[in-house]
């Protein structure tokens, strides 16, 4: 696919955005309308050395166009969060330690997760395209037969049941994913990418809205898990009993099953079904500044990757567009799997 390097924002733009920290933070809401625009994929663009065309999108994926937006939370999330989760099905959970940030020391309780993402700050993306869907199994089958990937081993170790052509990919570590990613002449989508993509430049909090609807996505009730990470009996046992078969499904889906949690530009599956593995390593806060194509810290030391979006095992509060897991890139479990990017910054 053809792409051109994009010129980055002026100071201005950057600093016109910086002020959309505070009143994200203070609440109010974030219009698309105020960040800048940019062409659609099929116009040319007029400069330089002359017009550059860009290359019409594939059906299989949408196109964002360069621009800000503001990634990350504002301080009014966290009691937010806690009313959400007061709702489910397993409010009775939401004070004790999640499981989802493994690191020597306590586990994280539920206000302490949220403040992973608390930094609102403005971030600038060259256009870029992802994935309309999840990696389906029968995809990543074809990624197999041609060389470059493995299937997972718990496929044939009692996991059968989450190998169906059209369900998405799971049971996959992070280097499955970026193998599948460069083989299709792609990557994985960085965090902010992906991001960008859930929430739009209005900053929704669910990636068809801002209300939560339980029809929308393949979700759970579970949001905390034992600290010690003990759910014993492998992937294929895992979490048994605590499914939540409201959205029609126990565990996992067909991609594309959820047409209500569409985001409006297109892509599905955003929140529910699988958690996707991301480019990034994990850092636990944010840098309270502006940035452009971040791509995360160089390493952590315990080399913890970021997957967002949460599986079908997870209730409401990980399902928002700004939610993160931390796992290890090494881990496999049948609620995480992935999409692939294109383009943006090299």
């Amino acid at each position: 696919m053809g792409s051109s390097r994009l010129a980055p924002p002026p100071a201005a733009a950057l600093a016109a955005a910086a002020l959309a920290v505070a009143a994200a933070a203070r609440g109010a809401p974030r219009r698309g309308e105020a960040l800048p625009s940019a062409p659609a994929p099929s116009a040319a663009i007029a400069g330089g050395g002359g017009a550059v065309v860009l290359a019409a999108p594939p059906t299989e994926r949408v196109y964002f166009p360069p621009g800000l937006f503001i990634m990350g939370s504002g301080q009014a999330e966290p009691a937010a969060v806690i009313a959400l989760c007061a709702r489910e099905v397993r409010a009775g959970q939401c004070d004790l330690p999640t499981a989802f940030f493994p690191r020597p020391g306590p586990a994280l309780g539920l206000e302490g997760f949220v403040e992973t993402e608390l930094v609102a700050h403005p971030v600038y993306l060259s256009g870029f395209w992802l994935d309309r869907r999840e990696v389906s199994v029968a995809e990543f089958r074809r990624c197999v037969e041609s060389g470059p990937c493995t299937m997972p081993p718990p496929y044939a170790n009692g996991g059968e049941r989450f190998e169906r052509p059209d369900f998405p990919v799971s049971l996959v570590t992070w280097s499955d994913a970026d193998t599948y990613c460069r083989w299709r002449g792609g990557r994985l989508p960085t965090e902010a990418e992906w991001e960008r993509a859930a929430r739009g430049t209005a900053g929704r909090r669910f990636p068809w809205g801002n209300q939560y609807h339980r029809l929308r996505s393949n979700h759970g009730s579970l949001f905390v898990a034992p600290p010690d990470r003990a759910l014993p009996g492998g992937p294929q046992r895992q979490l048994q009993g605590r499914e939540d078969e409201s959205d029609g499904y126990a565990e996992l889906a067909p991609v594309g099953s959820f047409p209500g949690g569409r985001t409006p530009e297109g892509l599905d599956d955003l929140a529910g079904n699988v958690a996707e593995w991301v480019f990034d390593y994990f850092e636990e806060r944010y840098e309270p500044q502006p940035a452009q194509n971040p791509k995360g810290p160089a390493a952590n030391s315990a080399a913890l990757r970021v997957a967002r979006g949460g599986g079908y095992v997870h209730g409401g509060p990980l399902l928002r567009t700004t939610a993160r897991l931390a796992l290890f890139p090494t881990e496999r479990q049948p609620w995480l799997g992935f999409r692939c990017a294109q383009g943006g910054a090299p």
